[in-house]
């Protein structure tokens, strides 16, 4: 604290310096202040973006699994493994892709590898085969378009299913054939997924027309 005189006489000031080391405490003071309310409004902008950015998760998560239920109702993949016993013999397995169309129908792409082979007789083929059902469910009667091809070979029986004549020397048949064919079938319901199967087919192939029974999980 100081006096002092004023020039003209008439005055006296009284003044007051604030010492160095209380400003620089002030200062300080202040300073933490600033960083405390900075960290604190970072702090919770950060709790903020989690919370929006969690919320945004399960948003997804929960679209993500509605979806998927919508798409497993119209979209199925299945195996199907399959005989024919009678007329021309093999056995063979595939790969089905299913959907439902526009009128709710359901529609099946199934691709099939096939053989047999014994002493007289040998086939491989392998085939697209299109099925559309009649009902909104995959049972019941089917129609089929078939497109592949066939290899077949045969000794001793004199006549080629297709026509051909075999090697008079040889009594032999073989060749690669088209399979252009179409047919019908009927499916059992077994379980939520599986069905059991009974075709019928005719066309264009080494065989005329054959019989299949078919499991498809």
């Amino acid at each position: 604290m100081k006096l002092l005189l004023h020039p003209t006489g008439n005055k006296i000031f009284l003044t007051y310096s604030i010492p160095n080391w209380k400003v620089r405490n002030e200062r300080k003071r202040k300073g933490r202040l600033r960083k405390m309310k900075t960290s604190l409004l970072i702090f919770l902008l950060l709790i903020l973006s989690i919370s929006l950015f969690t919320e945004e998760l399960t948003i997804g998560e929960k679209f993500k699994a509605e979806n998927k239920e919508i798409a497993d109702t119209i979209k199925k993949s299945n195996k199907t493994i399959f005989v024919s016993p009678l007329l021309s013999p093999r056995v063979g397995f595939g790969i089905i892709t299913a959907n439902k169309g526009e009128n709710q129908h359901w529609i099946e792409n199934n691709y099939q590898i096939s053989g047999f082979y014994s002493e007289g007789l040998r086939t491989l083929g392998f085939v697209y085969k299109y099925n559309y059902f009649f009902g909104r469910t995959r049972k019941g009667f089917f129609t089929q378009l078939n497109i592949g091809f066939d290899y077949f070979y045969f000794t001793g029986l004199g006549i080629s299913p297709g026509g051909s004549v075999p090697d008079s020397k040889t009594n032999n048949n073989e060749g690669l054939t088209p399979n252009l064919s179409s047919g019908f079938g009927y499916s059992f319901q077994l379980g939520e997924d599986s069905n059991l199967r009974l075709i019928m087919d005719i066309g264009y192939k080494w065989f005329l027309s054959n019989i299949y029974i078919s499991y498809v999980w």
